[in-house]
């Protein structure tokens, strides 16, 4: 759905809660605003949240059940609704 001046509203957010990893936040910022414009979403966010190998394997145990770090923690605001192909 288009904001009040009729353009799309996609919101990318990056939070960096770790320090072992200098991180190119604006490319990040822009691989997400790429992520939502490939799935056609007019108004969509997309958040990433980089954090320490220790509280990784916290939200993992918490959400998951596995008491161990990973690389990708990954949640869906759309349960259930069927995304759109990409190209």
């Amino acid at each position: 759905m288009p904001n009040r001046s009729g353009r799309k509203s996609l919101t990318v957010r990056l939070s960096d809660q770790q320090i072992r990893v200098r991180l190119p936040h604006s490319k990040l910022e822009a691989v997400g605003g790429v992520i939502l414009r490939a799935l056609s979403f007019n108004r969509a966010e997309v958040s990433f949240l980089f954090v320490s190998s220790r509280r990784m394997k916290t939200f993992n145990r918490r959400y998951k059940g596995k008491n161990r770090s990973t690389d990708v923690l990954a949640f869906s605001q759309l349960e259930g609704m069927r995304l759109p192909r990409l190209k």
